[in-house]
């Protein structure tokens, strides 16, 4: 069983995002850029969403997501 991104990313507390699936996440230190390939059934608008939340949590310059 994947992990959500409630339990990835405890400090998000937005019902709307919590029980997407994480597949898999790539993170670079020297750029502060993060990857994450999200689970099949999320859509656009959640993808948007959490990147957008986990931008501005971590301060990131660059994040990028995808779908399996």
């Amino acid at each position: 069983m994947k992990p959500r991104l409630s339990v990835v990313f405890p400090y998000i507390n937005d019902k709307s995002i919590a029980d997407i699936t994480i597949e898999k996440i790539y993170l670079s230190k020297a750029r502060r850029s993060l990857k994450i390939v999200f689970g099949e059934s999320t859509t656009e608008k959640q993808m948007s969403r959490a990147e957008k939340k986990i931008k501005e949590y971590l301060h990131l310059n660059r994040i990028s997501s995808e779908r399996l």
